[in-house]
């Protein structure tokens, strides 16, 4: 392998790239304790109590990292979002290598960190954790080696591309989609880039990865199929398309200066990033399935850092033709401000009433509202994400009560029952040591125990309390409601049945 000394413009960002990881860490890592266990990390704990080679929620490698930090310490919500936390470190610093391997200088790489880190769509997905964080590292960490392979034709980076994509699939399938159309757009600048062996060396590596989850899959009849289904009908909201689009811009406040620069520029073919026309163009496949898919914004988040390194280079190349220092302030001060003001939003550096009272200013004195929408439609006092890490262990107590209502000979053989798994997930953490059996109607909730349960004689019946149309169960015991303001578990209404009607659920 050949090897060579670094040029004086990396030497020269390497510090700055460093600096700005350390400011990731440091706008996280204070606040990482704050609120409480998101409704998703709930899940991802109880999967790592039941660990296999796949989920009907998804491939197993979450699961996996959480088990390992749950073995470190069971109750730390601030370890439990330390590697989520530096591995969004970690895709700043890859942000701005690909600055570098695309040919920009420091100043460059400062604008790149510097939009990244104040994106509001990172600093949101940057701590939790959630496979988003570690979906967004291994599209970045592929999308570098690809770049790498451009500049070098050395097939050691389709290896290791190949290894990152398997790694990636592991996580979530969707990365999947980011690889074809990385690869297309290859072969669409330049037919003979990619041969049928070099194409051997990314797919390989990558099915040997995720191998032992297909045979899962196909083991347990591909209930991926079945979830996505679920998660389409219940959780993806189908917005129109010009709605989606204004999302995705919108999404990353002022930063978007810098990524859509980047877009623009790439595909007019920019005489300095001509080579690497193919991520623009992958981008714009990318987009195109998503669309069509309606889905959610987010899931691509991981083709921003290359546009934005892209943007940055152009950018810094127009600054030194303008030779203006009011105008290099500017541009900075508008983007620093930008993620300043979102900053409550997305990250608890407030305590909660602080947040609220910030989040209603800002709805009454700009009209932003977008933040505050759910999936319902509405527009509430929080955003969703922090509402999902509310309430939780309120609702698991009052469970706890009603099933201690229960005859003591029957508790063992009662059966909970969920709307979400968002609900079975808190319920399974806060009452591990009390609870029986526990499936989810939707999204399915794993239970190995579960099935035994399906004839109890009591069935601790969990409701949303939204949209509840089916009136008072049959066998009605007794009903407890959950209050808790601005939680998204706030109305959630616990029944106690007796010898209820069949109630269907699934698990695996």
């Amino acid at each position: 392998m050949h090897y060579r000394s670094a040029t004086t413009s990396e030497k020269q960002a390497i510090p700055i790239i460093v600096a700005f990881m350390l400011l990731k860490l440091l706008v996280h890592l204070p606040f990482n304790g704050r609120y409480g266990y998101h409704a998703d990390e709930l899940l991802y704990m109880a999967m790592a109590d039941q660990p296999a080679w796949g989920y009907k929620e998804g491939p197993p490698l979450i699961s996996f990292i959480t088990w390992a930090v749950l073995q470190v310490s069971e109750n730390s919500l601030w370890l439990l979002r330390l590697l989520p936390t530096l591995s969004g470190a970690a895709l700043i610093g890859l942000t701005g290598w690909i600055t570098v391997l695309l040919g920009g200088g420091p100043r460059a790489v400062l604008i790149t960190c510097t939009a990244i880190l104040m994106d509001p769509s990172f600093l949101a997905t940057g701590y939790m954790m959630q496979p988003v964080i570690f979906d967004q590292l291994s599209w970045a960490l592929s999308c570098l080696f690809l770049i790498r392979f451009i500049k070098s034709a050395e097939q050691s980076n389709l290896l290791y591309l190949g290894i990152t994509a398997g790694l990636g699939m592991m996580n979530k399938f969707s990365i999947a989609v980011y690889l074809f159309s990385l690869l297309a757009a290859v072969m669409m600048q330049n037919r003979r880039a990619l041969s049928w062996k070099d194409l051997l060396f990314v797919f390989l590596p990558a099915l040997v990865i995720v191998f032992p989850h297909v045979l899962w899959q196909f083991h347990h009849g591909f209930p991926f199929v079945d979830q996505m289904g679920e998660l389409e009908k219940y959780y993806w909201s189908k917005t129109d398309y010009p709605t989606l689009f204004k999302q995705l811009v919108l999404a990353h406040g002022m930063s978007s200066l810098v990524w859509i620069t980047g877009l623009v520029c790439l595909l007019a073919g920019s005489a300095r990033l001509r080579a690497y026309r193919f991520v623009g163009l992958s981008f714009i496949l990318l987009q195109l399935v998503f669309l069509y898919l309606q889905a959610k914004t987010y899931y691509s988040f991981g083709a921003f850092p290359a546009l934005y390194a892209a943007g940055a280079i152009l950018i810094s190349d127009q600054l030194e033709v303008w030779k203006k220092n009011f105008v290099k302030v500017a541009f900075f001060v508008t983007i620093i401000i930008s993620g300043l003001m979102a900053l409550p939003a997305v990250v608890p550096v407030l305590p909660l009433h602080h947040t609220v009272a910030w989040l209603d200013a800002m709805k009454r004195y700009t009209a932003i509202t977008g933040p505050l929408q759910w999936d319902d439609g509405k527009v509430h006092r929080l955003p969703q994400y922090f509402a999902q890490m509310l309430g939780w262990e309120e609702l698991a107590a009052r469970t706890v009560g009603v099933l201690r209502s229960v005859p003591e000979s029957e508790r063992t053989r009662a059966l909970i029952l969920t709307d979400n798994y968002q609900q079975a997930g808190a319920i399974a953490f806060y009452a591990k040591k009390e609870v029986p059996g526990m499936a989810s109607i939707r999204p399915s909730f794993f239970s190995q125990s579960s099935a035994q349960h399906s004839a109890a004689e009591y069935t601790i019946r969990v409701t949303s309390g939204r949209d509840q149309s089916s009136g008072v169960p049959a066998g009605l015991v007794s009903s407890h409601r959950v209050e808790y303001p601005n939680a998204e578990v706030n109305g959630s209404v616990i029944y106690l049945i007796r010898r209820p009607d069949v109630l269907a659920y699934r698990s695996l």
